[in-house]
């Protein structure tokens, strides 16, 4: 099974940071924040958008930093890339997930 390291897009985190506006659904609207999150994070921070599953079998867009086989060789200490904004972390939550692919 493959493995992904990096960053989701933490969907309780948007919630807290971006409340919900009066028109907006409330089943998902925190899904319309991944583009304009994901466009002011430069593509040099991470390797590729990918996508994990959470062990409640739900889906979540991840940053990906490093991708491997080995779930234990992939739990080593990563530091936050400097072209990350810091902004962006308030919305972000660093893990390990098995690939939907």
């Amino acid at each position: 099974m493959l493995y992904l390291k990096g960053y989701k897009l933490d969907r309780q985190k948007i919630r807290s940071r971006f409340p919900k506006e009066g028109s907006e659904a409330e089943t998902s609207y925190e899904l319309s924040y991944y583009i304009p999150i994901i466009t002011h994070i430069p593509e040099t921070a991470y390797k590729y958008v990918g996508c994990g599953v959470e062990s409640d079998g739900h889906l979540n867009l991840v940053l990906v930093l490093e991708e491997g086989y080995d779930r234990t060789a992939l739990e080593g200490v990563v530091t936050t890339p400097d072209a990350f904004p810091k902004a962006s972390l308030n919305v972000l939550t660093l893990g390990i997930w098995p690939s939907n692919e």
